[in-house]
């Protein structure tokens, strides 16, 4: 088969816009602009759609999507059918960056990220508008945990090792099943009153909570 009958049954195209179809709306078609449109209607002096016809995107399965518009297209011709079998789009060079050899990624092109390490970790980032990442991450090691984290905010930790670890800045809490409640800060507020922390070289925390009127309950 020469290089001519090749190329007209594998292609790439770029993405204008993507639609649903079918009476259930469960198949992904994509259209792209044709670089060769047919000329002008005699009748009315408009120019014909440029747009081609509909091309169902194939994919894996387990997996959908919907290519932005920009993406880089493959099209397969398959008899009378044009399908689409793999696109690309420029928003993964963005994502390489973050990723270690044997890992892999689910993204879009707003910066979301779904990263599966090959150590076993998987991370799910957020952009903020600040430009930074809120960031879930799951660790098998050490029995299992899980961090949260929001940019230059509180962060959240639950692991097997150490129980439960609350990060606000200068106010931080430790809740594990084999110490004491540790709470390191200048001022505590909850629901039910003031929670007052004495901090002092090498002694120990004193803490006094107004649970009950008049009925303070104190804490060593």
């Amino acid at each position: 088969m020469s290089a001519t009958d090749l190329s007209s049954l594998f292609d790439f195209v770029v993405c204008k816009r993507t639609e649903l179809a079918g009476k259930l709306q469960d198949r992904v078609v994509a259209f792209y602009q044709n670089p060769d449109p047919p000329p002008q209607s005699e009748s009315t002096g408009n120019p014909t759609s440029r747009e081609s016809s509909p091309m169902e995107v194939w994919q894996h399965y387990g997996f959908v999507s919907r290519p932005p518009a920009d993406a880089e297209l493959f099209r397969t011709t398959v008899g009378s059918n044009t399908l689409i079998t793999a696109s690309r789009s420029s928003a993964a060079k963005n994502v390489y960056g973050k990723l270690s050899e044997g890992d892999c990624a689910l993204f879009t092109d707003a910066g979301n990220m779904l990263k599966l390490g090959r150590d076993g970790t998987a991370s799910l980032l957020i952009p903020t508008d600040s430009g930074k990442d809120m960031i879930l991450h799951f660790s098998p090691k050490d029995g299992g945990s899980v961090k949260f984290v929001i940019p230059s905010g509180p962060s959240i930790e639950l692991s097997a090792k150490n129980g439960v670890y609350i990060n606000a800045g200068l106010k931080t809490m430790t809740l594990a099943a084999a110490e004491a409640i540790q709470c390191i800060g200048s001022k505590f507020v909850n629901a039910c009153g003031v929670f007052m922390t004495h901090i002092a070289a090498k002694l120990p925390l004193v803490g006094v909570a107004a649970l009950t009127p008049g009925a303070p309950n104190v804490f060593i």
